[in-house]
């Protein structure tokens, strides 16, 4: 490529016997002809190079550039030319050497502006095609992207072919737009114009979406009614719905139904308790249940008898540990404390076998026992039973020497 700008626009000498000097030294005397002579030297070299095609094409690039610089000095050689020809010559040449550098920031400039006007050029496009989202039975949200900054245009409608509506969206690379007022299960169609700006504009091929539809809400109704169920001061409350629901519980002691208790849970199957019940008592309460949709039904009055509070027998057990004290060489007192009254027997002696008891059928809680006729200096042993069960593990103490 550098070989062929180098010899196109080199520099004819004055003495070579070449087109170009040809057309220099004839523009003197013959000035009308300097124009079909100019033309008549580019095609003579134009010949050079027929064989490449894209030569050919540089050198058509290059026609143009040099187009004003040699248009130029032919004007100028025009109104010299009587008076001073070998000065129009030398000047010819000057001007053919600044034809050159003119020619070469042309040609660059140029092709410059071939490589960048692809780029002006480019197409106006979507980034991602239009995406239709959240389709309820009246309303939907359609998003998409462009590559650019472009403002757009949303032209919809029940028709394919008279979209009649239409919505805006501002300048912007990704845009959304809320279609609302639709009608139920209906088929709609929309295109898109974006419009970038530079002016430029692309239209969408048209697409098309469903609404949902629309199904009715079923009227909350008791599938099976409030059933009441009391022991130990509280009652469970449990009832089905044909549908999901919410509920509210009303109950009291009369039919005024002071008290209530809420039902947050949205479903078909309940169940609550009610806590903190009065025993032996008639209870009032009503079922108010609520659907999705904010229907409400309330059932009719029912009404429920809690039983007489019933207490689980304790286990009697020591409530502390039981304590010898007072001891002496002959006695010592045995100190016990349970957690309900109850009747209590002692088995104490010399050895493990526990030969002795005492017997306590008054049933008490708190017992103090005396030990008596001991040994001196003697270890005994003792437990505690009460109706046949151990109270205690075997406990031991020592009398005193003296």
């Amino acid at each position: 490529m550098k070989h062929f700008f180098m010899t196109a626009l080199k520099k004819p000498s004055a003495t070579q016997n070449t087109p170009g000097n040809f057309m220099l030294r004839q523009n003197a005397s013959h000035p009308k002809t300097s124009h079909m002579n100019s033309k008549f030297s580019l095609r003579d070299r134009d010949s050079t190079y027929r064989g490449s095609c894209r030569k050919a094409i540089w050198l058509g690039l290059h026609r143009i550039c040099s187009r004003l610089p040699e248009t130029r000095a032919a004007l100028f050689r025009r109104k010299k030319a009587t008076a001073y020809p070998k000065e129009v010559l030398l000047l010819s040449l000057k001007e053919q050497k600044f034809g050159f550098w003119g020619k070469g920031f042309l040609s660059a400039t140029f092709l410059i502006i071939i490589f960048l006007f692809p780029l002006w050029l480019k197409a106006l496009s979507f980034e991602s095609a239009p995406v239709v989202n959240l389709i309820e039975t009246n309303h939907v949200s359609i998003e998409w992207m462009s590559d650019e900054l472009a403002s757009a245009m949303l032209y919809y409608g029940h028709n394919v072919n008279l979209l009649n509506l239409k919505i805006d969206s501002p300048n912007a690379k990704f845009h959304r737009v809320k279609l609302q007022n639709l009608s139920p299960n209906t088929q709609y169609y929309f295109k898109l114009t974006l419009k970038n700006n530079a002016g430029k504009e692309i239209n969408t091929q048209i697409y098309s979406f469903k609404t949902k539809l629309k199904l009715p809400q079923l009227y909350p109704l008791f599938a099976k009614q409030p059933q009441f169920e009391a022991h130990n001061g509280m009652a469970k409350l449990y009832w089905e719905t044909n549908v999901p629901t919410v509920g509210t519980i009303r109950y009291g002691t009369d039919t005024n139904l002071q008290q209530s208790q809420e039902v947050l849970v949205l479903g078909e199957k309940h169940e609550i308790d009610l806590e903190d019940l009065k025993p032996q008592t008639k209870y009032f309460f009503k079922v108010e249940i609520q659907n999705a949709s904010g229907a409400k039904k309330m059932s009719q009055l029912f009404e429920g008898m809690t039983p007489e509070l019933t207490k689980k027998p304790l286990t009697i057990e020591l409530e502390l540990s039981p304590t010898v004290s007072q001891i002496t060489s002959h006695s010592a007192l045995l100190e016990i404390i349970l957690n309900q009254e109850a009747p209590i027997t002692i088995y104490y002696g010399k050895t493990k076998n526990l030969e002795k008891k005492i017997d306590q059928q008054k049933p008490l809680k708190e017992y103090k026992i005396k030990f008596e006729n001991l040994e001196s200096n003697q270890t005994y042993y003792y437990k505690i039973i009460s109706q046949e069960k151990n109270l205690s593990p075997i406990y031991e103490f020592r009398t005193n020497f003296y």
